[in-house]
């Protein structure tokens, strides 16, 4: 990936030396940028309205966690609350584990940021930077729009696009009801629409706004196809509902019914089940209606929806759209839903509890030896269909679990003969154990569980010349202030006991 481009010489250069063109109203354009180049006289006036919004990130992953390995990335944010110095951007570019973060705003200036919200299944997230660091960039936001996003309106995606800080890529919005986009990744997201354009999106772009002709954002960037122009754009509305909370203090309420809905057209639901009355009901509320949501999959502790149930009602209400479904999973956290579906062409009425999301993303790990192990969380444990309490993740190989060739992305279900269905569990089990001495193992390879389901076993040999055993627990950060990871080091176990010497012959 190309690295960022130089600065200029100071604020009004364009990083050739020459003078950034200015405008009779006094405002700039993006450097290198003429009113020629930007397309129309509006889309100019718009650009450099929105320039000083706009963001370039440096993320350093400093601890492996989840499939984020240790490493620095490039990405875009748009700042989103100039006042209290909220910058959105997408979840793969503020992470999932500990990070360090640096903003470089318009005018070369650079400030850390800090990660205030994650979302623990869309892929956005909010850094926290200090507005009053600011010297040379003027304050500016971007006004989110979700109603905006609509097909056949001209978008332009303006970001860090292959790492050079600032590049304009223009674009029309095809359709707004795509599926999720499928990555060969731990993480994928899910319950929820994504819009299509063929922007032509690349590395560094993730997290650059998506902005109509009256400046606002209508979308995120989030993914694209390799190989072809197609990208991907996520909605906003859980995001103006997470903004909204994190604007008044609050935490952000996120509720999951562990599963996974898809929006299928009624011809393909009517081949599973689906009655002719049932897509009557639907025109009938929704006119323009082409389909209808239907279980995709379920965490192994769901116990009441099924994959192919096709959702009917919600609370009594007809329910065709993922952002009235999350609507009601966020607001009925810990209590049940009254859900009707059909299944198999039968109608059930169930009563479905609605559970915390956040409660089921890792928020702490331990490390030693260079090994880093957290608990399994909902999207690997979703990915796998295994129960979250299987074992603990790997999420980096050092000098203990590498001797065994067990790599990361591996299942520890037990280690020295006790079982480690979570990380309390796993430092139980291994704590009293002394330097070098050998232990069992059992785990899994998830990588390519789908395929090959082996319980492997094996000897690893205990190595503290490195660090001791250390617990690291995130303090915060869903939504009640920045977050902080907090460390707590374990105390040493005694020493092997002295091995009594041979009998003399």
């Amino acid at each position: 990936m190309a690295a960022l481009a130089a600065a200029g010489i100071n604020g009004h250069s364009n990083g050739t030396g020459a003078p950034c063109e200015a405008r009779p109203d006094g405002t700039r354009l993006a450097d290198g940028i003429t009113a020629a180049s930007a397309g129309s006289g509006e889309w100019a006036r718009v650009l450099s309205q929105v320039q000083p919004a706009i963001v370039a990130l440096k993320v350093t992953v400093v601890c492996s966690f989840e499939d984020d390995q240790a490493a620095v990335a490039l990405g875009t944010g748009f700042v989103v609350d100039k006042e209290r110095g909220l910058i959105l951007t997408n979840r793969h570019i503020t992470g999932v584990g500990p990070v360090r973060a640096t903003a470089i705003f318009d005018r070369h200036e650079e400030l850390e940021v800090e990660v205030v919200y994650r979302d623990p299944i869309h892929d956005f997230g909010f850094f926290r930077y200090d507005p009053s660091r600011l010297r040379l960039t003027s304050a500016a936001e971007i006004v989110l729009d979700p109603a905006g996003l609509t097909v056949g309106s001209e978008i332009r995606v303006v970001g860090n696009d292959a790492g050079e800080k600032l590049q304009i890529l223009s674009g029309t919005i095809a359709r707004v009801d795509r599926n999720v986009p499928e990555f060969n990744s731990v993480y994928n997201d899910e319950n929820t629409f994504y819009a299509g354009a063929g922007a032509g999106t690349s590395g560094g772009s993730s997290g650059s706004p998506v902005l109509i002709a009256s400046g606002r954002a209508v979308a995120l960037n989030a993914a694209g196809t390799d190989g072809a122009a197609s990208s991907f754009f996520l909605p906003l509305h859980r995001v103006c509902y997470s903004l909204e909370k994190l604007r008044h203090g609050l935490p952000v309420p996120r509720g999951t019914c562990m599963a996974a809905f898809l929006f299928k057209a009624f011809d393909e639901l009517i081949k599973v089940g689906l009655q002719q009355r049932h897509e009557e009901e639907v025109r009938a509320v929704f006119a323009d209606a082409t389909g209808m949501l239907i279980v995709d999959s379920v965490l192994c502790e769901q116990k009441v929806l099924r994959p192919g149930d096709i959702l009917l009602r919600l609370e009594s209400q007809v329910c065709i759209n993922f952002v009235q479904l999350e609507e009601r999973l966020d607001a009925n956290v810990g209590s049940c839903l009254a859900v009707l579906v059909s299944r198999g062409g039968l109608e059930m009425e169930l009563q479905v509890p609605i559970v915390d999301l956040h409660a089921l993303i890792p928020r702490s790990y331990a490390e030693l030896g260079l090994d880093v192990v957290h608990g399994l969380g909902y999207h690997a444990a979703r990915r796998a269909h295994l129960p979250l309490d299987s074992g603990i993740y790997l999420a980096r190989p050092g000098y203990i679990f590498e001797s065994l060739n067990c790599d990361w992305g591996s299942l520890i279900i037990s280690a020295a003969g006790k079982p480690t269905p979570n990380l309390d569990a796993f430092v139980k089990a291994i704590e009293d154990i002394p330097d070098r001495q050998y232990f069992p193992v059992l785990w899994y390879d998830l990588r390519d569980f789908r395929r090959d389901r082996q319980m492997k076993t094996g000897f690893a040999k205990m190595s503290r010349a490195w660090s001791p055993l250390r617990i690291w627990h995130c303090k915060k950060g869903a939504g009640d202030g920045p977050e902080c990871w907090e460390s707590m080091d374990m105390p040493l176990p005694s020493s092997l006991p002295r091995i009594p010497e041979p009998p003399p012959w």
